[in-house]
């Protein structure tokens, strides 16, 4: 169990080493606490100071309202759980993603209807097809969902969950809102 602020900072840790992101985190950050992501060292280790920075960052390179739907959109708390291929082509997009069902999204192309909204280098579905095909791929970081009505909606993790669906060999760990 994690509180909101501490999904916050993972979410900006977690964004440091994305190539449509990760430049913008690190202009902003420390440069150790650039170097212990690109070291692995695990999130549990980082003192409050680098997690604080990290919410800061992730305030100023994502939009506040975007930020705030953990808050909004979540329970005061996250819990780590499991989801299988079913539960992630289940879950809602954002809505710059058209806010449709995950398997709908997967199956518009990056260049579709709502392309104005969405930049090109800023699309998932575009920079997955960039990055070869790797069996042993995990996923480092668990993706982000909230809570919309009946809905899982995945706020974080797009390009991770869709490498993840290449060869989903291991549960697909997600950070969602308590009960």
């Amino acid at each position: 169990m994690i509180t909101t602020e501490e999904v916050k900072a993972r979410w900006a840790y977690s964004e440091i080493s994305s190539s449509r992101l990760g430049k913008r985190f690190k202009n902003l950050l420390p440069a150790g606490i650039v170097d212990n992501q690109s070291q692995g060292l695990p999130f549990e280790q980082l003192p409050d100071e680098d997690r604080r920075a990290l919410i800061r960052a992730l305030k100023t390179v994502r939009p506040a309202a975007f930020v705030n739907v953990v808050e909004t959109l979540g329970t005061g708390h996250f819990e780590l759980a499991t989801w299988t291929i079913a539960q992630l082509v289940g879950c809602v997009t954002l809505p710059d993603f058209g806010g449709v069902r995950y398997f709908q999204f997967l199956a518009r192309p990056y260049n579709s209807e709502q392309a104005d909204e969405i930049q090109p280098d800023l699309d998932p579905r575009r920079e997955a097809l960039r990055i070869a095909f790797d069996k042993d791929f995990k996923v480092k970081f668990p993706l982000i969902a909230v809570r919309s009505g009946q809905h899982d909606v995945l706020l974080d993790g797009y390009l991770r969950s869709i490498l993840w669906l290449r060869n989903p060999i291991e549960p697909l760990p997600v950070w969602v809102p308590a009960k």
